[in-house]
């Protein structure tokens, strides 16, 4: 596995014949770095931080500022000075007389590997690429740049990202590419730096380079907020909340285990030690900015505690119920729904958590003539879904006509939803 600073190269203004330097300032780096590409100040401190990148990838348009490459303390070696002033010409027509895009490119492209091999020897590492990408003003080029991206990296890498340099657009893309690569590639993003040089009025001349990885934090909330209203399983936020050292993340990963085995009491209990936790000392750092969004999620075994034992957790059932019915998850809509129906009929002495209990309980003799049918529908319904299809014959032409519905509701989804939908209303009022 190796480690890949990935970097946007831009324009910036010429002194003279060079481009113009900056000093830059990372938090906790012992020493500031000058450099005319603030890539390179990366390369710096993740060396000095003993994170030293193996890899050095370079991505830039036609006209952003190659020729930077063969200076070094404005001066460039005699053997690539006429490869150099050539260059810097080639990126003066792409700015001045803008062509298609594929024709800028080849004025560039031909010095590329020149500049990896110089770059790889003057900074000491182990690799340099360095790749033309399109201004991605469509959807289909900043794509691509996405897919420049990920070729640079493989399966398990890490990863640091530079967007100080690049149109002003790039730095959207390179978030959602960070995003894009720890799904596609399995990468672990070290950072995501800027470097502030607006800022260097108010830090004695010296710009500072920020880290902007929180960033990514807050896009993963929001893609983990999206994965649990699809599907329900808080256990998404568990690293998540890990990130921000909040100690009870664990249990939310337990307290959906326990969720999807149909195992409430447990479920219950730890998602009360979680809620609790937040109550008593709140969540840090990203987290904190969701936090009523995460309590809200899980929030379904909070009951009235003056209820006993069996109204609390019917009403925990039911809620889970009509919760995983909107997730389209009808399985587990009907096996909630079929399991607080019959705790629902049992009495307040009974244990809710008590299989002997819930066992001698006879649902349909405690329902009206109406409900025994939406009951029976209901239990056909689960009976198929459980088994794919059709697993015995009945006899009675009524049990025949159960099965004929739920056959056909089981056809279109629309129609089951919202017969489902009926029946929970029915049975669970």
């Amino acid at each position: 596995m190796s480690h890949i600073l990935i970097t946007f190269l831009g324009k910036s203004e010429k002194e003279g014949d060079f481009y113009s330097k900056e000093c830059y300032h990372f938090e906790g780096d012992t020493k500031d770095h000058e450099t005319n590409f603030f890539g390179l100040a990366v390369l710096k401190h993740l060396e000095n931080k003993d994170r030293k990148a193996d890899k050095l990838v370079v991505l830039g348009t036609p006209s952003s500022m190659w020729d930077a490459f063969f200076e070094s303390d404005e001066e460039v070696d005699s053997e690539y000075e006429d490869e150099w002033i050539d260059l810097a010409d080639g990126i003066k027509e792409n700015s001045e007389s803008p062509e298609d895009e594929e024709s800028e490119k080849d004025k560039i492209s031909d010095y590329l590997t020149t500049l990896e091999k110089v770059v790889s020897k003057r900074e000491g590492i182990k690799s340099c690429e360095m790749r033309v990408i399109p201004y991605g003003d469509s959807q289909d080029k900043q794509v691509q740049i996405l897919q420049e991206m990920a070729a640079c990296v493989q399966d398990g890498d890490t990863v640091s990202l530079d967007i100080t340099h690049g149109l002003r657009h790039l730095p959207m893309l390179v978030i959602l590419s960070a995003m894009y690569l720890e799904v596609v590639k399995n990468v672990t993003i070290e950072g995501i730096y800027y470097g502030a040089r607006e800022m260097k009025k108010r830090h004695d001349g010296i710009a500072p380079a920020l880290n902007l990885k929180g960033l990514l934090g807050i896009a993963n909330w929001f893609g983990a907020l999206k994965s649990f209203d699809k599907d329900g399983d808080y256990g998404v936020f568990a690293s998540l909340l890990k990130n921000d050292r909040f100690k009870s993340a664990h249990l939310l990963e337990k307290a959906a285990y326990f969720e999807r085995v149909i195992d409430i009491e447990n479920a219950t209990n730890k998602l009360e030690t979680v809620q609790k936790a937040i109550q008593k000392d709140g969540l840090e750092g990203i987290s904190g900015l969701f936090s009523k969004q995460l309590q809200k999620r899980v929030s379904w075994h909070k009951v009235d505690p003056s209820l006993d034992k069996v109204r609390q957790v019917y009403l925990q059932q039911r809620e889970l119920a009509f919760s995983y019915l909107e997730k389209r998850d009808y399985t587990r809509a009907i096996i909630f729904a079929l399991e607080g129906l019959k705790i629902r009929c049992l009495g307040v002495d009974d244990d809710p958590y008590r299989f002997e209990d819930k066992d001698k309980i006879k649902v349909q003799e405690q329902l009206s003539s109406a409900q025994r049918q939406d009951f029976f529908l209901m239990r056909e319904i689960r009976n198929q879904l459980a088994h794919g299809s059709y697993y015995k014959e009945y006899q009675k032409p009524a049990e025949e006509q159960t099965r004929n519905t739920a056959k056909k509701l089981l056809k279109n989804e629309d129609k089951l939803r919202s017969k489902l939908k009926k029946l929970m209303e029915s049975l669970l009022d």
